[in-house]
C-alpha cells in the first residue's frame, strides 16, 4: 500500500521517509537517519534571478548524519518537462545554466527530496510526470551508487517517484518547483500587463465591475467606475491598476496550486483575460495569457482580500441611497447632508449624475448642488456650467449661481420673480465668464 504521512500524529519509525513543503520542508531520512530537518522555503519576494554566487553550494543539513546523497557530489542537474528542458551543471565552484552563472535557491528546498532512496508503492498517476529530475554525481564521489539518480515529480498529485516507488509530499511547497528556466534566470523581459482603456474587473461574487480610463496618457491616466450602481474607492483601484503596469515577477508556481486559491478575481482588458489567484500563503499570482504557470509579485501585498471595503467608496450605502431616484426625498437628502466634509471621486460621481438627470427630485438636486459648494474645483463648476445652460428649473439655476459666486463674487445673480428671458442673459453672462476662466493658464 502507498502511504500519506502528515506532520502530525504518532511519532515515526526509522524506516519511514515523510516530508512536508510547505512554509518548511520536514524530513525523517529512512534508515540514514531518524532524525526530523526543517528546510524552510525561500522567504516571500525573494529574487529568483541572482547574481552569480558559490553560495549555499556545499550545504549540508546539520542534524542528517548519513545522507544518501549530498549536494556536494552532484555534478549536474537535468530537469525536463512539458515546458522546458535544461540543465544545470557546476563548473569551477559555480551553478551554470547555459553560459550563465545562476544560484539553486529555487531547488534547494527540493534538495532532500531529490536526494532521498524511496521505498512506498506508489499509486495510480498519470502517464507523463509534471518534471523529471536527472541527477548526475561526480565521478570521484559516486562510489557505489549509481551515477545518476532520477527522480519524476507529480505535483498536482503531490507524488515524488523514482519510477520504482515513490513517497507522498504534504503541503503545497511542491507547487514551486522549477518548470521552467525562468526560476533560475528571470524573464529575459520583464512581463507587462498591457492595459486597454477600458477594463472589465470580475469578482469571485460573479460581479461586474467596469472601468474606463480618462482622456490623457494611457500609460498614467487614471481610471473611473461606469456605473451609477456602485462607487468605488478610486484611490485604490488605480493604485492596483498601476501596480499590474510594472509586474516584478519574485516567485513562480505550478498553475494546480490556483485550485487551493481562497479568492480569484479576473480582468479583462481588450482581448486578454487574466486571472488573479490569492494562494493559502496569502499571496496574490496571475495566470497571464501564453504562460503555463502562475507568476506572484510580492508588492501586491496591498491588495489584502480584494474585498469590498478596499474596492468601493467607504460611502457606497449612502451613494447607492442618493441616486436612487425611487427612494423618498427625505431620506435622500439627509444622505447627502449625512457626507458632511467628506469627499471622493465616488462621491463627487453620484452627486453629478443626481444633478445631471433630466426627471429627479429639484430638492435632492438642489441639496447635491449645496454640497459642491464647499468643492469649486475646476471639474465641479464646469459641470455646474454645463447644467445652468441646459435646466429651466429656478430652484438649480439659483443654486447652480450661488456655488459660481464663490469663485466669481460679483457674478451677477438671479431673483425670484424673474422671468425665463431675463434669466436668459444671466446665463450668457456666467457660460462667457467660464470660457474665460478656461483659458487662464492658471485654471486647473
Amino acid at each position: 500500500m502507498f502511504s500519506k504521512y502528515s506532520l502530525s500524529g504518532p511519532r515515526i519509525s526509522p524506516t519511514q521517509a515523510i516530508f512536508s513543503l510547505f512554509g518548511g520542508l520536514l524530513i525523517s531520512l529512512s534508515a540514514h537517519s531518524a532524525d526530523r530537518i526543517e528546510i524552510p522555503l525561500a522567504e516571500e519576494g525573494q529574487e529568483v534571478s541572482g547574481a552569480p554566487s558559490t553560495s549555499g553550494i556545499n550545504r549540508e543539513p546539520a542534524s542528517v548524519k548519513t545522507p544518501p546523497i549530498s549536494l556536494n557530489q552532484v555534478q549536474e542537474f537535468r530537469l525536463r518537462g512539458r515546458h522546458d528542458h535544461f540543465r544545470l551543471v557546476r563548473e569551477e565552484g559555480r551553478w551554470l545554466l547555459g553560459s550563465e552563472a545562476v544560484q539553486l535557491k529555487a531547488l534547494e528546498n527540493f534538495f532532500p527530496a531529490l536526494f532521498l532512496d524511496l521505498s512506498q508503492e506508489c499509486p495510480a498517476l498519470p502517464p507523463r510526470p509534471d518534471m523529471t529530475v536527472e541527477i548526475r554525481l561526480r565521478e570521484s564521489d559516486s562510489g557505489e551508487r549509481p551515477r545518476r539518480v532520477t527522480k519524476l515529480l507529480y505535483i498536482s498529485e503531490r507524488v515524488i517517484s523514482d519510477n520504482t516507488h515513490c513517497i507522498q509530499v504534504d503541503g503545497d511547497g511542491l507547487f514551486s518547483f522549477p518548470l521552467h528556466r525562468s526560476w533560475f534566470v528571470g524573464d529575459r523581459q520583464a512581463p507587462r500587463l498591457r492595459l486597454a482603456r477600458q477594463l472589465t474587473l470580475e469578482l469571485s461574487e460573479s460581479r461586474i465591475v467596469e472601468l474606463e480610463q480618462e482622456r490623457g496618457p494611457i500609460e498614467s491616466s487614471p481610471y473611473h467606475g461606469q456605473s451609477a450602481e456602485y462607487f468605488l474607492d478610486h484611490n485604490f483601484i488605480n493604485r492596483w491598476i498601476e501596480s499590474l503596469r510594472d509586474v516584478r515577477v519574485d516567485s513562480r508556481y505550478h498553475p494546480g496550486l490556483a485550485e487551493k486559491a481562497t479568492r480569484s478575481i479576473g480582468l479583462r482588458s481588450g482581448t486578454a483575460e487574466l486571472k488573479f489567484y490569492l494562494l493559502p500563503s496569502r499571496v496574490w499570482a496571475v495566470q497571464r495569457p501564453g504562460v503555463a504557470w502562475l507568476e506572484a509579485d510580492h508588492r501586491w501585498g496591498f491588495w489584502q482580500n480584494f474585498n469590498d471595503g478596499l474596492i468601493f467608496d467607504r460611502h457606497q450605502t449612502q451613494l447607492s441611497l442618493i441616486v436612487n431616484a425611487g427612494a423618498e426625498e427625505r431620506e435622500r437628502v439627509l444622505a447627502v447632508h449625512g457626507l458632511g466634509d467628506a469627499w471622493s471621486e465616488g462621491i463627487r460621481q453620484a452627486l453629478h449624475t443626481v444633478i445631471g438627470r433630466a426627471h429627479d427630485s429639484s430638492e435632492v438636486k438642489a441639496a447635491a448642488i449645496r454640497f459642491l459648494r464647499t468643492k469649486p474645483s475646476d471639474q465641479n463648476l464646469a459641470f455646474l456650467v454645463q447644467i445652468l445652460e441646459q435646466s429651466t428649473d429656478p430652484l438649480i439655476q439659483e443654486s447652480i449661481v450661488s456655488n459660481l459666486r464663490v469663485r466669481h463674487p460679483s457674478g451677477s445673480q438671479f431673483t425670484e420673480d424673474m422671468l425665463p428671458s431675463e434669466r436668459a442673459p444671466i446665463i450668457e453672462e456666467w457660460r462667457s465668464w467660464w470660457r474665460d476662466q478656461e483659458r487662464k493658464p492658471s485654471a486647473n
